[in-house]
């Protein structure tokens, strides 16, 4: 993860010969990237601990499951 968002830095800076918005840019755009994985990261639990449970004691599909 610390290569890839290393990778882009050096790709925004090479690409705009260092300019400063082209790093920030990658910098905001590898701070987005950050979170959205820990969202899914955070779904992807939430629905393996809780929602996997009632689902299989209910016989019902994802939907209603995380509606109780």
């Amino acid at each position: 993860m610390k290569k890839l968002i290393f990778l882009g830095l050096v790709i925004a800076a090479s690409a705009d010969g260092g300019s400063v918005p082209g790093v920030l840019g990658a910098v905001v755009l590898g701070l987005l990237f950050f979170v959205l994985v820990i969202t899914l990261s955070l779904v992807a639990k939430l629905t393996k601990d809780f929602v996997v449970p009632i689902m299989y004691l209910r016989g019902a599909t994802i939907r209603p499951a995380w509606s109780e």
